[in-house]
């Protein structure tokens, strides 16, 4: 395969280095010292407030420049990152150094290419070298697709809905037409309503209720790929906060706080769960020092999923939403056009950045809207060079190959596009399992008790009272 694979790296007491590990016509080279170059004025010029104009390509330029100060990258790399040459060439870089994992590789930018993250034939991605990873996953349609929705908070910046996010998704998978199963979780009663009203025989949903209840759905749908929508921090460990039906209810932060580690393992993502998308602030960002603060997306990787898709940085909604639903699109297109290659029971390689290039021009597209001008002013590669957001979604993916071997159907085929089925027919709730007006009636209790308890808390008895019904109520909605 003609695929680039660029190693970065710390030395003990010296500069960083870089090498070529492998290309089309090479299998590995020394390393080259990484001189002339200012870290902190390249964060600084990337960060700087209001951004420059043509600041993000000159960034992209300098670590393009930054790369070729290897002689084999000069002489292999950079001519096939011209627009004439044909092919699909995905790009790897393994950083080895958490200094330099802080830039915006994503911006890169070639004088005969543009920005190489703005085309299909160059996608790429941050590799991280996995011992023991599998290469191979059988497949057999339709792809799982689980969404949790869970973004709340205590003010208007942070509580906000997942309509547009639910949205989103929703066109992005319903037009690639792939056969997919989707499973969505959510904190908005309202919304689950909403998607239930559309009545479609492959969309089910629930409502979010802690932590216990989270980890037990996922491993029990095992999804082929997870969607996280919530709030994401990075210090003093990176987690993920997502929300309950009941914080949602109360205008309070997720009270289902996950680590990397817990959600592999409690959620049981070993060997089913191929691809994670955390479309959460700060998903992305390394913490302070030390193994425990790597990005909880790579640390994800690390731990043995495939790919993960996280955030750099702090991310506005609506750039969110709109990143989400093209990167579905692009992604399930691209499974689509290589899985209807594949003979039943044969093999196709996935290349999970294939999709990320219609979502970073989709970002683009939607920074456009707020400007004024001639359409001149509009293309990918001007907005693209004066605007960040774009680069902010990153995938981090296994260094090794990931392959899908093609299962037949019992009837001997194996459909990628979405069957026409009738609707099922509806299914009345398991006995002891509480319905939407049983968790709507406790959640009004459980605030009355909240609104007493604070109206009595100097009366020690009434307030154990109280105390000991919220405990009930807890255990009932657990």
């Amino acid at each position: 395969m003609d695929r680039i694979v660029i190693v970065l790296q710390k030395t003990i007491g010296g500069p960083p280095q870089v090498f070529l590990q492998e290309s089309a016509t090479l299998d590995s080279d020394v390393p080259a010292v990484l001189t002339g170059f200012d870290l902190a004025q390249l964060m600084g010029k990337i960060d700087a407030q209001p951004l420059p104009a043509n600041s993000v390509r000159d960034v992209g330029s300098q670590l393009l420049d930054l790369l070729a100060l290897h002689p084999t990258i000069k002489t292999e790399v950079l001519p096939k990152l011209d627009v004439a040459m044909a092919g699909e060439r995905p790009i790897y870089l393994v950083v080895r150094d958490p200094e330099l994992e802080k830039l915006p590789w994503e911006a890169l930018h070639a004088p005969n290419a543009g920005f190489v993250c703005g085309e299909k034939r160059w996608p790429l991605a941050r590799a991280r070298s996995v011992a023991n990873s599998v290469s191979e996953a059988s497949f057999l349609p339709p792809l799982k697709l689980m969404v949790i929705l869970g973004a709340s908070g205590t003010d208007a910046l942070t509580r906000i809905p997942s309509d547009d996010e639910w949205d989103s998704i929703y066109r992005g998978v319903e037009r690639s037409n792939f056969n997919v199963q989707l499973h969505v979780m959510v904190c908005q009663e309202e919304l689950k309503d909403k998607i239930d009203a559309e009545a479609q025989p492959w969309i089910t949903t629930a409502l979010l209720t802690d932590s216990g209840q989270l980890f037990e759905d996922i491993a029990s749908f095992s999804p082929h790929v997870l969607h996280f929508f919530c709030h994401g921090v990075s210090t003093p460990v990176p987690a993920l906060h997502v929300a309950s039906t009941i914080d949602w209810e109360l205008k309070q932060a997720g009270s289902i706080q996950l680590e990397s580690g817990q959600l592999f393992d409690r959620a049981g993502l070993k060997g089913k769960t191929w691809l994670v998308t955390l479309n959460c602030c700060e998903s992305a960002q390394q913490g302070g020092t030390g193994s425990r603060s790597i990005p909880f997306a790579s640390s994800l990787v690390n731990a043995g999923v495939p790919a993960v898709v996280g955030m750099r940085e702090r991310f506005e909604a609506s750039l969110a939403h709109a990143f989400c639903g093209h990167f579905y699109n692009g992604l399930l297109n691209d499974l689509k056009e290589r899985l209807e290659t594949a003979a039943a029971g044969g093999t196709k390689e996935v290349r999970w950045a294939c999709g990320l290039y219609a979502a970073r021009q989709s970002i683009c597209e939607e920074l456009a809207k707020e400007l004024a001008g001639g359409a001149e002013e509009r293309t990918f590669s001007a907005i693209a060079a004066s605007a960040k957001e774009w680069t902010i979604p990153v995938l981090y993916s296994r260094l090794q190959d990931f392959s899908l071997r093609i299962l037949p159907d019992v009837d001997g085929s194996h459909p990628v596009i979405r069957p026409a089925v009738a609707p099922p027919p509806p299914v009345a709730p398991a006995v002891g399992e509480l319905t939407l007006e049983d968790i709507r009636r406790l959640s009004d209790e459980r605030k009355e008790l909240l609104a007493l308890r604070e109206e009595f808390k100097a009366r020690a008895r009434v307030v154990q009272t109280i105390d000991a019904r919220l405990k009930e109520i807890d255990n009932e909605l657990s």
